[in-house]
């Protein structure tokens, strides 16, 4: 299966993992400052978001990236942050590839789905435009 990635920003591909050790940091620190005096529920608030920022990351760490994938059968969509979708070639009726956006058509009825292609590679957008040319596949 032939896969072009949309390279992101670190902070926006981790930013989940980055606040969670950042609100762990502030927990550990502000417990650590206050002592034992008692309950601190700060310290515990702070330390809870950031183990809810940690199990978010780890839980969509395959989400973390944009790419389009195709090979002879399928062709699979992935945005950040949702789960893949996949088109097999007989519901895709159309491809349209503009200087900005990929479009997949999918019948007439809906406008299809659609990716911005900023942020690929030169050579990843060639490969793309050589294989899916602006012209109606057949099913």
């Amino acid at each position: 299966m032939i896969k072009i990635i949309r390279k992101r920003h670190f902070f926006r591909q981790h930013y989940n993992l980055i606040l969670g050790l950042l609100w762990l940091s502030i927990g550990i620190a502000y417990y650590l400052v206050e002592g034992t005096k008692g309950f601190n529920i700060l310290s515990v608030f702070n330390l809870l978001i950031g183990l809810a920022y940690l199990a978010i990351h780890f839980y969509q760490r395959d989400r973390n990236q944009e790419f389009i994938a195709w090979n002879e059968e399928q062709v699979i969509l992935s945005k950040l942050q949702l789960k893949p979708v996949t088109y097999s070639r007989t519901q895709i009726s159309r491809i349209t590839i503009t200087n900005s956006y990929f479009i997949l058509h999918t019948n007439s009825e809906t406008p299809g789905e659609t990716m911005e292609l900023t942020g690929y590679s030169e050579s990843d957008l060639d490969l793309l435009k050589s294989r899916f040319p602006n012209q109606k596949i057949s099913a």
